[in-house]
């Protein structure tokens, strides 16, 4: 399926709440390299992320309900499930914690992150860890790098410093948008009352799929606090 035609699925999906299903996760793993995933329609439920096209077929979990968790959670654990021949060679991976750490004031701050992925496997060490950092009130959302060397349970890590974007989420026609650092689009989430769909209109490395959709899982948890 070409990227024009997920793009037109958008955009259906924006104007009467519908969208054509792209390939299946597992249809789209097949079909390219092993670490490039094909566009695909992913929703969140509950604690369970799957493709649109196959709810059966798990593909992310976190361990607490994202958006039912109040200002008193700190911490979600965020899973993958692993490729395997056969569903009993299947299992969940943890690859990042999801933080949420406000500051004491209530004062946001632009140096350091409040909502942020902590790399903890080695398949996500590549981009490391990440934060949020919002530019524009309810607006605009930019993705650093965060610097948690010394940084203990409780601290707001640092942005690193002069650090490019490395991907970015606009508000737009009551959709968000992210971008990579370059501009390029990358994927259209939006929610309704029942469930949360983030359409992955590229081409992407597995590695920066999973970063996009923890850092997605953060921009919810962070919606349903405020």
């Amino acid at each position: 399926m070409s990227l024009a035609t997920i793009q037109a699925a958008e955009l259906d999906a924006i104007d009467t709440g519908e969208a054509t299903s792209p390939p299946s996760y597992t249809q789209a793993v097949s079909d390219v390299a092993e670490d490039l995933v094909q566009p695909v329609i992913l929703v969140l439920t509950g604690q369970l992320i799957h493709a649109e096209s196959n709810p059966t077929v798990l593909l992310y979990k976190v361990n607490r309900g994202i958006t039912n968790s109040g200002p008193a959670i700190w911490l979600i654990e965020f899973e993958r499930m692993e490729p395997g021949t056969g569903p009993a060679k299947q299992r969940f991976r943890h690859i990042y914690n999801l933080h949420h750490l406000p500051p004491l004031l209530r004062m946001p701050s632009r140096r350091r992150a409040e909502y942020f992925i902590e790399a903890v496997a080695a398949p996500t060490r590549g981009l490391g860890h990440l934060g949020l950092r919002q530019t524009r009130v309810g607006e605009h959302w930019t993705v650093l790098p965060v610097d948690m060397k010394g940084c203990t349970e409780i601290d707001r890590p640092p942005f690193v410093a002069d650090a490019a974007p490395v991907l970015e989420a606009h508000h737009r026609q009551g959709a968000w948008k992210w971008t990579d650092g370059n501009g390029r689009d990358l994927a259209l989430e939006y929610d309704s009352d029942r469930e949360y769909r983030l359409l992955v209109t590229a081409c992407l490395p597995r590695e920066m799929l999973d970063a996009l959709v923890a850092l997605w899982c953060c921009r919810v948890w962070q919606q349903s606090v405020n």
